[in-house]
């Protein structure tokens, strides 16, 4: 028999939930990307979804968070690409 922490039985539970709600969507889903720095310049890209339940009530769920290399979003490499 596996020990399965509390911690990780929780996440297991919430992953279940995510993917139940997100099957249960009849309508749009919408995906955002959000870029951020920590204050050690640590690089860090976070992608959720947002939808309409069935009852439309807003419903959103952090998808992923992957840290990433700080060069990646330099604000000048932004500025030459046009997005500033």
């Amino acid at each position: 028999i596996n020990n399965i922490s509390a911690n990780e039985l929780t996440l297991l539970y919430f992953i279940f939930e995510v993917k139940q709600a997100l099957r249960a969507v009849t309508g749009s889903l919408t995906l955002t990307a959000d870029v951020w720095t920590s204050r050690a310049t640590e690089a860090y890209l976070g992608v959720s979804c947002h939808f309409l339940s069935n009852d439309w009530n807003m419903k959103s769920f952090n998808l992923s968070i992957m840290r990433g290399e700080a060069h990646w979003y330099k604000y000048n490499d932004l500025d030459r690409r046009g997005f500033s």
